[in-house]
């Protein structure tokens, strides 16, 4: 720790520092991670003004342009307000156009107003709209949620339930659903690919999920070998909060279904919010696309099998498995 932690810039994360100490067990041990609580949370403080010491990526858009709104009230969050939601979708279809539903979780104090979704991940819910989905990101969880599955699938059954709470609803399909999220969002979106016994992504029509730079969870404990949809991992060698094997512990359990594992060498645990490098970002869009929508499987698999594992940048591991399953 050192002179590395010695009088931090202000910023929200130090609120989320004191709100996570009235929350988080005093020898607070993640199967990936097992510092004490004070060096665990100062790794998140850290990762807020990690260097990133690469070029930022410039993703390829799909083929529709993109919008945002704000959906004011979620009816069923329970990770404390804002019960408010951010909502993603293309703008330049037609009217008889369907558009998969997506739901995104993110990272502790990464939403919330700490700073705004809109804010920190842009460039991820932009470009994931474009290859023609409507996401929408609960903004609830001021803190550190465990169990904030309950809110990603709770924005399912919600907007599913009432397509008032945004015109762009009217044009969702919610046969097909798609989970995604960061950090604390990815370990909600493991569950709700299955990771928990209790939870069934059948009966939210998930058919697909990614989880990036996920970490433990020693209050839902999730459990890999109930994993039921094809599943993303994606990480970076450099992540000092949820460091990449935590991933790639979860990655190597999973037997039941399709799953990709992908660490970029060097990047921290911000690279797919604002201001970080997006290295893995257009990877996330093809697997959602190929899982969810049917399109771009090319870019995933490939003549080779592993078209996923070619970049221009360095990996530092990339792996696909079960790659002969159907697509289901």
């Amino acid at each position: 720790a050192g002179s590395c932690f010695t009088q931090p810039p202000m910023h929200a994360l130090n609120l989320l520092l004191l709100l996570l100490g009235a929350v988080v067990p005093l020898a607070l041990t993640l199967p990936c991670l097992t510092d004490t609580r004070e060096a665990f949370l100062r790794r998140l403080l850290a990762a807020q003004h990690e260097k990133h010491g690469l070029r930022k990526i410039t993703p390829i858009p799909g083929p529709f342009a993109t919008d945002h709104g704000k959906i004011p009230l979620l009816a069923n969050m329970t990770s404390g307000k804002p019960h408010s939601a951010s909502i993603w979708y293309p703008s330049n279809g037609t009217s008889t156009d369907r558009y998969p539903f997506l739901a995104f979780a993110h990272g502790a104090a990464e939403g919330s107003g700490l700073p705004d979704l809109e804010k920190e991940y842009p460039e991820l819910l932009n470009l994931v709209a474009s290859f023609g989905f409507v996401i929408v990101a609960p903004d609830s969880c001021v803190g550190m949620c465990y169990e904030y599955y309950h809110d990603q699938l709770a924005t399912i059954v919600d907007c599913r339930s009432n397509r008032t709470l945004h015109p762009a609803l009217a044009q969702a399909d919610f046969s097909r659903v798609g989970v995604f999220g960061h950090s604390m969002g990815a370990m909600a979106s493991l569950i709700a690919a299955g990771g928990l016994a209790s939870v069934h992504p059948a009966d939210y029509n998930i058919v697909a999920a990614v989880a990036m730079h996920p970490c433990g969870n020693p209050v839902a404990k999730p459990t890999a070998e109930t994993i039921s949809v094809p599943i993303l991992f994606t990480a970076g060698s450099a992540d000092v909060v949820c460091e990449d094997e935590c991933a790639e512990h979860v990655y190597a359990k999973i037997s039941k279904t399709k799953r990709a594992y992908f660490d970029v060498d060097g990047i921290g645990h911000m690279d797919p919010t604002n201001g970080g490098g997006l290295h893995e970002l257009q990877v996330v869009a093809y697997w959602l696309t190929c899982y969810v929508r049917g399109e771009h499987c090319d870019k995933i698999y490939g003549s080779s099998g592993k078209e996923l594992c070619h970049q221009s940048f360095k990996l530092a591991k990339c792996e696909l498995a079960n790659a002969t399953l159907p697509l289901a």
